[in-house]
């Protein structure tokens, strides 16, 4: 599968008067598919000028989609428009500049993200010799503030309210860090981190969709959808979301994938997962995410600690869960599993114990099966032939089989008693028409137990399971 990425490129021009003042967007922007060819700019922006500045932004998208990988790299554009402004001043600023700021963030992802006419939109204008006034203008405030403005800044209330309740967050968590690098800010440290804490109690996130249901190795018919609203129940656009789920590597073990997601003018964010990898019942969970402005909060001290922990327990409670089910179309394939269990000798062995684990495994998930007992004939005899002796014989019963060997590759007695006992094993599917195979896996499988018995049946049983969940994602 191909991934996406998509590079953005923009200048600012004009004059700038304020932060939040108007801003002008030339963009210009370039998207691959898989291996092409990654464009000049991307690595090497142009030199900025006393009339233009450049910035670049970039994102990827792992299931191919241009327009996911669009939104991300709006998301590191904006945030190194932003960076450029802010520069290494923005943990130490005061409320004011903190929710100014904000604020200006929140006009350049409005401007980066907004639909255009033509590649020019001309709503305002910035300069290059504007965009240094500005963080000229924010490094000289917090290196310069002395005197009566600094001393009036506790009896400040602020933000001003302005913007929206995940704005205010953001800026009165950015001037807690501020109040808490200076000395006798006990007071305005702990008033912003409650503020923030209401700002996030305004906050609420809504399921759209939930309990969807695909087919492996395909895509789910619709995105999760969330939608994120204040107190009054206005939608809050620009808000970030970061979304987890699981998804299965090659080895068949689940992985943690992270995606950031915004919200757009409506409040809604939306996640769609790429082509599903494992079969069973899956979570995607979406939260706020303030995770990068949170961890600087760390370092105020064991004095500032409880009220710390109280606002991140805050914002983790802000969080929603989404379920999904994924079956696969070979459940509704009848299909005889025959697999031959040997000692370390090659001897055969009954009980059909790594048989019982892929049923116990894979019926669950609804899978029709019907086991074929082996015997010591079976033992040695190739592949191509033990097919043909189950289609002789059950040919009438079942479309599929499943056909493997699993042998004992360590027997010993553990020096505290009982038993370790290590299996190896293989698993193919095969279509009893034509002899196809479907899918493969091999695998390896321990286990202990007070007698022999107990943990060769315990190794081939677990051994058993993994190849029956390794087959069932694999299989179309």
């Amino acid at each position: 599968m191909h991934s996406a990425t998509r590079w953005s490129r923009i200048w600012l021009r004009a004059a700038l008067s304020a932060w939040t003042a108007a801003i002008v967007l030339l963009l210009a922007a370039c998207a691959t598919a898989g291996g092409g060819q990654v464009p000049r700019w991307v690595s090497v922006p142009p030199s900025p000028s006393q009339q233009y500045s450049y910035f670049v932004g970039s994102g990827s998208d792992a299931g191919g989609a241009l327009l996911g990988a669009q939104q991300r790299a709006e998301a590191s554009l904006v945030e190194e428009i932003v960076r450029f402004v802010g520069g290494g001043a923005r943990s130490k600023l005061t409320v004011a500049q903190a929710g100014e700021l904000a604020r200006f963030e929140q006009r350049v992802r409005s401007e980066v993200s907004a639909p255009a006419a033509s590649e020019e939109r001309d709503v305002g204008r910035c300069l290059s010799g504007a965009l240094r006034t500005a963080q000229e203008r924010l490094n000289t405030a917090v290196a310069g503030e002395t005197g009566a403005a600094a001393a009036s800044e506790p009896e400040r209330e602020e933000p001003s309210g302005e913007g929206t309740p995940f704005e205010a967050a953001r800026a009165y968590i950015a001037a807690a860090i501020a109040a808490g690098g200076s000395e006798g800010t006990d007071a305005r440290v702990e008033r912003a981190i409650r503020k923030a804490g209401e700002a996030i109690g305004e906050i609420n996130l809504e399921k759209l969709t939930d309990a969807l249901h695909g087919l492996i190795h395909k895509s789910l018919p619709s995105p999760f959808r969330l939608r994120v609203t204040s107190a009054d129940g206005s939608p809050l656009s620009g808000v970030a979301i970061l979304a987890t789920y699981k998804t299965a590597q090659p080895s068949g073990s689940l992985s943690t994938v992270s995606d950031h997601l915004r919200t757009d003018e409506s409040g809604v964010a939306e996640l769609g997962l790429p082509p599903l990898t494992f079969i069973g019942s899956g979570k995607v969970s979406m939260a706020l995410d303030l995770q990068a402005e949170l961890a600087p909060l760390q370092g105020l001290g064991a004095a500032y600690r409880p009220l710390v922990e109280g606002l991140v327990q805050k914002v983790q409670a802000k969080r929603v869960e989404f379920s999904y089910s994924v079956t696969s179309e070979s459940t509704a394939v009848r299909t005889g599993v025959l697999i031959v269990d040997v000692d370390g000798s090659g001897n055969f062995m009954w009980g059909d114990a790594t048989t019982s684990g892929v049923v116990e495994a894979l019926a669950p998930l609804g899978f029709m099966l019907t086991t074929v007992p082996g015997n010591p004939s079976v033992v040695g005899i190739d592949d191509p032939d033990l097919l043909m002796i189950v289609r002789n014989n059950f040919g009438g019963q079942f479309r599929r089989v499943m056909l493997g060997q699993a042998a004992i590759t360590a027997f010993r007695q553990e020096a505290g008693g009982g038993y370790r006992v290590e299996v190896s094993g293989k698993l193919k599917v095969t279509d009893l028409a034509t002899g196809k195979i479907l899918a493969s896996a091999s695998r390896v499988a321990s286990a202990t137990g007070a007698t022999g018995v107990g943990a060769v049946n315990a190794a081939f049983g677990d051994l058993g399971a993994q190849l029956a969940i390794e087959i069932a994602n694999r299989l179309p």
